[in-house]
């Protein structure tokens, strides 16, 4: 079974998602694997012994995209793509048209929104005929497209993470950022959007002014118009990083993680966080019950309830032993429902069903 795999990101960000995976399932296919990636990737999936192609795709309507996946299929005897981007999705259902020997196409599903069949894009897409299957990542996105898609043509399959701590130090870390070793620090990784929700959890810093050694890190795009969600009196405890390129070493070091999201497929981040040993303080939404339980392996606030997450944030702040047995949990919860051999082995049941229909 010759597998043909589409993504278009550049960042080396995406390493520790699928370097893991993509060498146990290479190691495990009777077949070829071909990884095709953007131009100006240079991380570490250049390493896998496997094919790798530059690919980078403008639009669903992308001629020179769509002619190159089509003669990747033709040229290798694909029998399986899987596109994991909506665009790269689009390309390659206009590129299986016309071949003699079609392959099964999957496409992966990160949102809770539904998919709605008077929409050109969704058609194009995960509602297209020829996607033979949709990866979900998680339960609720699930949920989302059921009324759309048939079951039969679904399946969960969480983000892997693949990431573990190393031995960088704490000190050392919170020194670039100016922030004392003893802290108590809140980290908050998501991009600038409405729905991520860090407006909310910004806004804690009125409610949680009288504990003077907190913390709060964002990691992510800024924007001014996060300004007035900050409290003046702690703005020299608020650190907004920009972009950076080193996530995991910030994240290991804090003493908790914090997604406010007021939508969200399930968080990349949070599954990350989670892995590294922090204690998860997430929004009741989408897919992130699934991974952090309340009280187990983290705690869950409703959506836009900064007193709530505030109050969450309290708790752990005071009981130490507390904050420790939930960062426990959500370490045992990563590697009891998140695991890599669970996600190959899903990957590859469903290649399988999917290769000898």
């Amino acid at each position: 079974m010759n597998i043909l795999w589409v993504t278009q990101i550049p960042s080396a960000s995406f390493d520790h998602m699928h370097y893991d995976y993509l060498q146990v399932l290479s190691e495990r296919i009777d077949g070829k694997l071909i990884l095709v990636v953007h131009p100006r990737y240079n991380g570490k999936l250049l390493e896998l012994p496997i094919q790798i192609e530059p690919f980078h795709s403008k639009g669903k309507l992308h001629f020179s995209s769509i002619r190159q996946i089509r003669q990747l299929i033709q040229n290798n005897a694909i029998d399986v793509v899987v596109a994991l981007t909506s665009r790269t999705l689009a390309n390659t259902v206009l590129a299986s048209y016309g071949l003699r020997r079609a392959p099964k196409i999957c496409g992966r599903y990160g949102i809770t929104a539904p998919l709605y069949p008077w929409r050109f894009e969704n058609y194009l897409t995960f509602l297209h005929p020829r996607v033979s299957h949709v990866f979900c990542v998680s339960k609720a996105a699930r949920d989302a497209v059921s009324e759309s898609l048939p079951s039969y043509k679904t399946s969960v399959s969480y983000p892997y993470t693949g990431k573990t701590a190393d031995n960088s130090s704490r000190a050392e870390i919170f020194a670039k950022f100016n922030i004392p070793p003893d802290a108590f620090v809140l980290i908050c990784v998501a991009n600038f959007r409405p729905v991520k929700g860090v407006d909310i959890f910004l806004r804690t810093t009125f409610n949680l002014a009288c504990y003077s050694d907190i913390h709060w890190l964002y990691v992510g795009e800024d924007n001014h118009a996060l300004d007035s969600c900050i409290n003046p009196v702690v703005r020299h405890r608020v650190h907004r990083l920009g972009l950076q390129p080193h996530v995991s070493q910030l994240l290991q070091h804090c003493d908790a993680f914090v997604m406010a999201s007021r939508a969200e497929g399930i968080g990349r981040a949070l599954l990350e966080a989670m892995s590294l040993g922090l204690c998860p303080i997430v929004t009741r939404v989408g897919g992130m019950p699934e991974a952090v339980i309340d009280g187990v392996s983290g705690l869950l606030v409703e959506r836009d309830d900064i007193e709530g997450l505030a109050h969450a944030i309290s708790r752990i702040y005071q009981d130490k032993k507390l904050r420790r047995r939930l960062a426990q949990g959500a370490l045992d919860k990563i590697k009891v429902s998140f695991s890599l051999n669970g996600i190959v082995s899903h990957f590859l049941d469903t290649f399988t069903r999917l290769h000898d229909e």
